[in-house]
C-alpha cells in the first residue's frame, strides 16, 4: 500500500493526492499523514511536528478531559496507572 503512495507522490501532475488519502475522513487528518508518510526522511514529520498539528491537538484524550464526549472502558485504569508511573 505503501508503494502505491509512493508512486503517486513521485507523479503530482497525475494527482494532487493520493486516493488513499484522499478519502480519509476526518479531512483534518489527510495533511498530517501526508507529512507522516512522506517518503523523503528529511521531510517527513517528527514526532513534536506531529502531536502540535491542529488535528492532533483537536483529538479527546478522555481520561484527561472534564466531561468527556466519549470514555473508554478501561479509561480510569489507564488514567490510574499514568499517575503511578
Amino acid at each position: 500500500m505503501y508503494q502505491s503512495y509512493h508512486s503517486a507522490c513521485l507523479a503530482p501532475s497525475t494527482t494532487l493526492c493520493p486516493p488513499t488519502i484522499n478519502n480519509l475522513s476526518p479531512r483534518a487528518c489527510r495533511s498530517l499523514l501526508r507529512k507522516m508518510l512522506e517518503p523523503d526522511p528529511e521531510k517527513r514529520a517528527d514526532v513534536e511536528e506531529c502531536l502540535g498539528h491542529a488535528w492532533m491537538k483537536s483529538v479527546e484524550v478522555c481520561w484527561e478531559v472534564k466531561d468527556p464526549k466519549h470514555v473508554h472502558v478501561n479509561a480510569k485504569q489507564v488514567a490510574a496507572q499514568m499517575l503511578k508511573d
